[in-house]
């Protein structure tokens, strides 16, 4: 999990996230969405908390690594219809549905599945943690503004004359 994550194992579908926001989706430019569905293919959650959870736990498991602590499984807010969202960054994220075990999905606006499964779990970390990756080292959403005193600095000389 060192460096930029591998992206685009979803043909035609775009996972984005800028740290501390939600994630969007699209599929070929329109609205997608994730969901978590049981092992008979019925779709038990969707939406915003699903995306919420997982690229939390994503980020959290990223961040048990850095500690030190690969190894701890990290549990998400519990979702409506007993779905629990984990994961352990050798593992990845998985989801159980009152204790059996269901799949990461993305829905098109029609609600027709367009992919399912291990690929979309690993997409949405990827995504996650190269947002977490890129805002702790200031690639993100911080701002660097240079104070005035330092703009009238040339060369260790101030435009007053004297040395900086």
């Amino acid at each position: 999990m060192i460096g930029t994550q591998k992206t685009g194992r979803l043909p035609g579908i775009v996972i984005a996230r800028t740290a501390g926001k939600p994630l969007t989706l699209t599929i070929e430019g329109q609205p997608g969405v994730l969901a978590v569905l049981a092992a008979d293919g019925s779709i038990v959650a969707l939406g915003d908390d699903v995306a919420r959870v997982l690229a939390t736990v994503c980020v959290n498991f990223y961040r048990a690594m850095l500690k030190g602590e690969g190894h701890v499984r990290v549990w998400g807010e519990p979702i409506a219809g007993g779905v629990l969202i984990s994961g352990v960054v050798h593992e990845g994220a998985s989801v159980t549905i009152a204790g059996e075990p269901g799949s990461f999905a993305v829905l098109n606006e029609s609600g027709e599945v367009v992919a399912a499964g291990s690929d979309v779990a690993a997409e949405v970390r990827s995504v996650a943690v190269n947002s977490y990756r890129d805002m702790l080292i200031a690639k993100g959403l911080l701002r660097v503004i240079q104070p005035p005193s330092l703009s009238r600095t040339l060369g260790g000389q101030s435009e007053r004359g004297g040395a900086a």
